[in-house]
């Protein structure tokens, strides 16, 4: 495999240099002017193979943040944390360059993450070779950069409240001349939020273990982007990215539990400081006026994570006496991973067709050093039955050939990636190793036929990776609770699927579609009573095969001279597992129903209302109930559009609530998670500066580059 992307690399430069040498035009440059918005512009918007979240404007996104914004999308499903698109599980980008992060560290970095930082969030169901091959669909956030000649920036600042109080401060300045675009920005959040948990688990004794969890949790999120752009001539751009934030997490919480006469609390106190700085080195050269470009980018990230836990556990009889001496434990759980990658961009259009190819090497490591130790008469004693250290390498070279050719009212494009994955695990604690080296070969077509300036039909296939966090197949045993614990599995398999899809789109209006996935080695995590009566093991395992089947409509209409637009979108899935446990192989038919509302009101007001509807849902082990929520907001423009000031509500009836049953191998239970949701926010931003706009005929805008994988 390196010997292959060696050879490819030596050729995409000589395609690169003939390329070069065939072009004698020269870029043209203008200035526009601001224009004055007259019609409300939608929230979505369809383009090409993607949906667009146009969240710059929106009245609703002042003051909130990435996740409340990604949730918003048509075909977006929150499944306990877990967001999926069509049914899809999800890849996040961050400006063409993967987050790095999933599960609950995507959720916390992504609440971290201000909106007003945001210029468009990009929904590709499909997504074609020069995608990294992991996840079934991507999420591609677009941050705000300033297209402006001279001196500008925004101010911003916010406020609201829920239970507690809330607030945000922020700022950015960029300059652009004709050679140099340099821009940075700062962003502080701060939110106290409290969340609500309950389970009731069924025993094999008969009675139940009833667990309730209160929890009220600080956050304070610092959000930074850097940058240096310097085009050395019209053809040949360097440049320099930087971005990241750091979340610190100060929470508390209490537990009670009780089975029969029995009951146990516990107290949690838990700190927790995450940084996730991130570096990228770029450099771009225009090649020619018919658009073949090279493009070479180097990354470095970091998750950096610093975690501490303190629990108090007490027992008490029916009495309420407590029977034996209090439990206290804690831990260090301190995690460094690393991810460095190099991937070179080849496009070349010609007469027959235009092709992309590229090259990429990825190289992670996570080294994970966990802590525990409990108190044993006045001493803090090591916990060896908890305690480990905990190293893993990926290393994934990549490679893609991408061929899109125009033939009359038929558009073709079809690509081929493979890639080559070696993985080793270092369980230190016990000097246990374990390897894994694997190679796939990841096709993509997509057809589409114009049948008339109305009517556009599309047919596409690809086949994706779905890996693991890296966490997962570190083999020990994490406390979460008295009745609670998680383990990992080595011997978890990386799943594949493959991805059919029928779309049709009639006078950029009404688009609809249809799609079947097929997985195999199926990921789901699966629950397992433990040791302990009432206790529960959960762990990610492959389930065999699985099965989904997808449909979306979605209506965009304009009212009143297009100053009232409106987009509907309706959402039906159907899924199922095909393994040996009869309760994880039950399938329901589910819908998510969304309407969204902009409306341009006169003397500079603006208002939008988006409403959400998710029917019940079965999948695998859990059984999901409906839950519906609804969004307001209005905004006014100032100051000869200088200044924005935004009134919001979120989940206006505060009925975002997540209920479910989990249900499969020996498992049975009742769940009722309440995250504060239902919050008033109140947004003021000032734009200063040129308003001068650059636009260059010749060069497309931003650097076109590759996604990348890290999930910690």
């Amino acid at each position: 495999m390196r010997t292959f992307t060696t050879f490819l690399a030596l050729s995409i430069i000589s395609l690169a240099t003939n390329a070069q040498s065939q072009d004698t035009t020269k870029p043209v440059v203008k200035n526009l002017s601001a224009v004055t918005v007259t019609a409300a512009k939608a929230f979505v918007s369809q383009k090409g193979d993607r949906v667009v979240l146009n969240v710059a404007g929106s009245p609703i996104a002042a003051s909130g943040n990435a996740w409340e914004v990604i949730k918003r999308g048509p075909g977006i499903i929150d499944q306990n944390g877990a967001l999926s698109f069509r049914g899809k599980k999800i890849v996040v980008l961050l400006d063409g360059r993967l987050s790095h992060l999933e599960g609950e560290e995507l959720r916390n970095f992504l609440n971290s993450m201000p909106a007003n930082t945001i210029s468009t969030v990009e929904l590709i169901s499909n997504p074609p070779a020069r995608y990294d091959a992991t996840g079934g669909a991507v999420i591609n956030i677009v941050t705000t950069k300033s297209l402006k000649f001279g001196t500008n920036g925004t101010l911003t600042a916010g406020t609201g409240a829920g239970r507690y109080g809330r607030y945000n401060v922020g700022g950015s300045v960029n300059y652009r001349n004709q050679h140099i675009n340099a821009w940075g920005s700062y962003d502080y959040r701060y939110t106290k939020t409290y969340s609500d948990a309950f389970t009731s688990r069924a025993l094999a004794s008969k009675d139940r273990l009833l667990d309730n969890t209160h929890r009220v949790g600080e956050n304070y999120g610092h959000f930074l982007k850097a940058g240096l752009e310097y085009s050395i001539d019209p053809k040949h751009t360097i440049g320099l990215m930087l971005k990241g934030g750091i979340t610190i997490n100060d929470a508390g919480s209490f537990n009670h539990s009780s089975i029969a006469d029995s009951v146990v609390t516990t107290n949690r106190s838990a700190y927790s400081r995450v940084s996730t700085p991130s570096v990228n080195l770029f450099y771009k050269w225009a090649i020619n006026a018919k658009g073949a470009s090279l493009s070479v980018n180097a990354d470095h990230f970091e998750y950096d994570k610093k975690w501490n836990d303190d629990f108090i556990t007490r027992y008490y009889d029916a009495t309420g006496e407590e029977y034996q001496h209090p439990y206290n434990l804690r831990d260090q759980s301190p995690a460094t991973n690393r991810v460095q990658s190099i991937s070179i961009d080849y496009t070349l259009p010609t007469k027959f067709a235009s092709f992309e190819t590229g090259l990429k090497s990825i190289f992670t490591k996570t080294d994970n050093d966990v802590l525990w130790e409990e108190m044993m008469g006045n001493k803090w004693i090591t916990d060896s039955s908890r305690t480990n250290h905990f190293i893993y390498r990926e290393n994934i070279y990549a490679a893609y050939v991408n061929a899109r050719k125009q033939m009359g009212k038929y558009s073709v494009q079809a690509g081929l990636r493979v890639e080559g994955t070696e993985t080793k695990g270092d369980l230190l604690t016990w000097n246990k190793k374990s390897s894994r080296d694997y190679f796939n070969v990841f096709p993509t077509v997509n057809i589409a036929y114009t049948a008339d300036e109305k009517n556009e039909l599309s047919l596409s296939y690809r086949k994706s990776i779905q890996r693991f966090k890296f966490d997962v197949v570190n083999p020990f045993i994490v406390f979460r609770s008295q009745y609670s614990y998680y383990e990992g599995n080595p011997e978890i398999r990386p799943s594949i699927a493959h991805a059919f899809e029928v779309s049709h789109s009639f006078r950029n209006e009404l688009f609809s579609s249809i799609g079947y996935t097929h997985y195999v080695d199926a990921l789901s995590e699966v629950y397992r009573p433990g040791a302990m009566p009432g206790s529960v093991i959960s762990r990610s395992e492959n389930l065999g095969t699985g099965d989904m089947l997808n449909a979306t409509v979605s209506h965009t209409i304009s009212w009143l001279s297009n100053k009232w637009n409106i987009t509907n979108t309706v959402n039906a899935m159907y899924c199922k597992y095909n393994t040996a446990d009869p309760d994880q192989n039950e399938g329901m038919l589910t819908a998510n129903i969304t309407s969204q509302h902009m409306i341009l009101l006169p003397k500079g007001f603006k208002a939008e209302l988006f409403g959400s509807y998710t029917s019940p849902m079965i999948i695998g082990a859990y059984r999901i109930n409906s839950v519906f929520t609804v969004d307001a907001g209005v905004s006014k423009s100032l100051f000869n559009n200088r200044a924005t000031v935004a009134l919001n509500v979120s989940d206006l009836f505060n009925s975002n609530v997540s209920v479910f049953d989990v249900k499969g191998f020996g498992v049975s239970s009742y769940n009722r998670n309440k995250m504060e949701s239902r919050f008033v926010k109140l947004a003021f931003t000032w734009k200063f500066g040129n308003k001068n706009v650059k636009v260059n005929s010749s060069r497309r805008s931003g650097v076109e580059t590759e996604s990348r994988r890290m999930g910690e």
